[in-house]
């Protein structure tokens, strides 16, 4: 209990400031009770009574005073005399004085005694002690021992004058004073004694009541301050136990799993949202209900009641992982694996069991589609031709298929688990990065000479550390073998090949040899003309296959440097000077066959013979320019130009007797390209084809 108040310090120093308050009230109230007057002990009306009683049985007057004399009755039948002294303000005040030092007298003699007033009348005064303390004065009677002397009277009329009475009228009362004798004093004596003794007891009874009362009052109080202090407590400890179980409540309800609770009936006692949720049921829906009738299929229903029957008569240990299935609201099995424990009362005496579930319905699955996967894939890596193998990080064999034991003659037993320490393997492991090695060359057992084509690949866990390596061995003799004679023969063919290229460009030297001959017995310019072009044309189809013999690559050649050799040769025959017209040639890196080269060479032969001979008469100054490029949409683009006088408006070079420009037309056809011509600067002849 302590605990849980120290939770609340601060309703604490409000109970504990209350507490004090009321102890400081109680002493203040006991303190009082030691001074309280006779008032406070004894009913005043009850005194009264009693007081009318005796005056009216024994003819005996009396009254109460307080301890500073003030009256707490009324005389009982007073005399005439005493009421008419009190029948005036200053006669009270004088009989109060009076009664006052008379009250203090008999307190210092602390028992009864006679004594007289101002009037020089006689009163039996008794002191009322209750428990040790002056609480009043008892006066009783008014008397005279004998008779007023005329020395007495004459007194009496002094004060008559001084108290505004009648004198003779006090004197005539004075005189009609009642005379006590000694015995009768005594008997009063004696009675005054016996009632002050019962007002006192009666005093102190009421003073112990007022103890007794104040004891209980105060036990009263404590009790209502403890209450009060329990009733705080409780209330916070019922708000803290509220809060405690909303939070554990909201800790069941997020937990990811199953949370539930049976009890010895096996009832569900207690059930969170995830539960619900898997079950599919509400959780009113399930709290009071039994477990085993709702949610365990008939098959197992008698199996796992029968576990929970052992867990509460403590005839086995809480179980700490077990599987079975559960039925949904909607009829389908979950597989659950739970997790539980008992749950025992003060006395050790088991009441229940709490138990977590996690669904692993969908996890289950998948492994089994994993453990069918693996022993599909085994299936394949066994039945695999090539040879593979998978290491662990210390480089030991794990697994193996049928093909490598077959190529390596061994047993599975006998290579399972041996280290075969490989770099490549270590690198795999070191980088995480596939390996392929395209050609490797072994000899197996029997000395015969293998090549292999290896891939590694890395194997990772999970959390993707990689933890194998696996290799696949392909033998690629056959394909290596093959592959070398396929090189052998293509050396013997591009040996052939390039004879025929020299053979067919020297026969064409021949033929340009004996043109040249020829020519020199033709006197005709015309003529001659004609051997000049067939020579260039002959010599353009020479420099292409000069080129080809020359190429490392007998598929294209290097066009740039042929164009380059055509100019010059060109250049020379029309004894025309490269400083009087510039050659620019532009050609990017377009690779053509023999079948595109030929039909080009001979199309620049034409155009720049045409431009030498005709764009540039009597030694006039200019430019060529040749450009080849390859364009996006898979076509090349030949632009052979000149910044000559250009060609007669009225041409159609289409439709010319020129041959020149007639070889131009029917070999772009042969190329299946397009011819335009621009005249605007020059003439400019744009050629584009499609790519070989």
């Amino acid at each position: 209990m302590h605990k849980l108040v120290s939770r609340f310090p601060k309703d604490r120093e409000v109970i504990e400031v209350k507490k004090k308050e009321e102890v400081a009230k109680y002493e203040k109230n006991t303190k009082m009770g030691k001074s309280l007057s006779l008032s406070k002990l004894i009913d005043l009306d009850e005194l009264q009574a009693i007081q009318d009683s005796i005056a009216k049985t024994v003819g005996i007057s009396s009254v109460i005073s307080s301890p500073d004399g003030e009256p707490l009755t009324h005389f009982s039948y007073p005399t005439v005399f005493c009421s008419l002294i009190q029948s005036t303000e200053e006669g009270k005040r004088r009989c109060l004085l009076s009664f006052k030092e008379m009250n203090e007298r008999a307190l210092a003699l602390k028992k009864p005694a006679i004594m007289y007033c101002f009037t020089h009348c006689a009163h039996f005064v008794a002191p009322i002690i209750i428990n040790g303390e002056h609480t009043g004065t008892m006066f009783a009677d008014q008397f005279i021992p004998q008779r007023f002397s005329e020395e007495k009277l004459t007194e009496i009329r002094r004060i008559a004058e001084e108290i505004n009475i009648d004198p003779e009228l006090l004197v005539k009362e004075a005189k009609r004073m009642r005379v006590v004798e000694e015995e009768k004093v005594r008997n009063y004596s004696s009675l005054l004694f016996q009632i002050v003794g019962v007002i006192a007891r009666l005093g102190a009874q009421s003073a112990e009541l007022n103890r007794t009362k104040n004891k209980l009052q105060k036990a009263h109080d404590e009790l209502e301050m403890r209450v009060e202090e329990r009733t705080a407590e409780l209330a916070k400890t019922t708000e803290y136990l509220r809060r405690e179980k909303e939070r554990a409540e909201e800790y069941l309800n997020i937990a990811g799993v199953l949370l539930a609770m049976l009890d010895a009936d096996e009832k569900i006692s207690l059930i969170n949202k995830k539960g619900c949720e898997i079950l599919g049921y509400k959780e009113e829906e399930l709290i009071g209900r039994n477990w085993f009738d709702i949610l365990v299929s008939q098959r197992i229903r008698g199996e796992i009641r029968g576990i929970f029957g052992k867990l509460m008569a403590g005839d086995i240990e809480p179980v700490e992982y077990y599987e079975y299935t559960v039925l949904t609201k909607d009829g389908e099995e979950r597989l659950i694996v739970f997790h539980n424990t008992v749950i025992r009362d003060k006395n050790s005496q088991t009441v229940g069991v709490l138990f977590s579930g996690e669904d692993i319905t969908e996890r289950k699955q998948a492994e089994d589609e994993v453990k069918k996967s693996r022993v599909f894939l085994a299936a394949v890596i066994e039945n695999i031709p090539d040879p593979i193998y998978i290491k662990d990080r210390k480089f030991r064999f794990a697994e193996v298929n049928n093909a490598f034991l077959h190529q390596h003659k061994v047993a599975k037993e006998e290579i399972i688990g041996k280290t075969r320490f490989r770099e490549t393997d270590a690198e795999i492991f070191k980088t995480g990065r596939e390996l392929e090695i395209p050609d490797q060359h072994y000899a197996d057992a029997d000395g015969n000479q293998h090549w292999t084509h290896i891939k590694k690949v890395p194997l990772t866990d999970e959390s993707g550390e990689i933890t194998h390596v696996l290799t696949i061995s392909r033998d690629i003799t056959e394909r290596k073998q093959a592959e070398e004679q396929i090189k052998a023969s293509l050396r013997e063919k591009e040996v052939l090949l390039k004879e025929i290229h020299h053979r067919v460009k020297n026969n064409m030297q021949v033929i340009i040899s004996l043109l040249n001959l020829q020519s020199k017995h033709v006197k005709d310019k015309y003529d001659l003309e004609i051997f000049k072009d067939s020579q260039n044309r002959i010599k353009s189809m020479a420099l292409i296959h000069d080129k080809l013999y020359q190429s490392k690559d007998l598929a294209s050649i290097d066009f740039a440097e042929y164009i380059e050799n055509l100019a010059s040769h060109l250049f020379n025959m029309y004894s025309v000077s490269s400083s009087a017209i510039k050659l620019v040639a532009d050609i990017k890196d377009v690779p053509l066959d023999i079948n595109t080269a030929i039909p080009c060479g001979l199309i620049i032969n034409e155009l720049i013979s045409n431009s030498l001979k005709y764009a540039f008469p009597d030694g006039q100054e200019g430019e060529i320019l040749i450009k080849l490029y390859a364009s996006k949409d898979d076509t090349s683009t030949l632009i052979v130009c000149d910044n000559g006088i250009g060609l007669p408006e009225d041409l159609d070079f289409k439709n010319t007797e020129s041959m020149g420009l007639q070889v131009v037309v029917a070999l772009v056809e042969q190329l299946k390209g397009t011819i335009a011509l621009d005249r605007s600067e020059g003439t400019a002849f744009k050629i584009v084809f499609k790519k070989a």
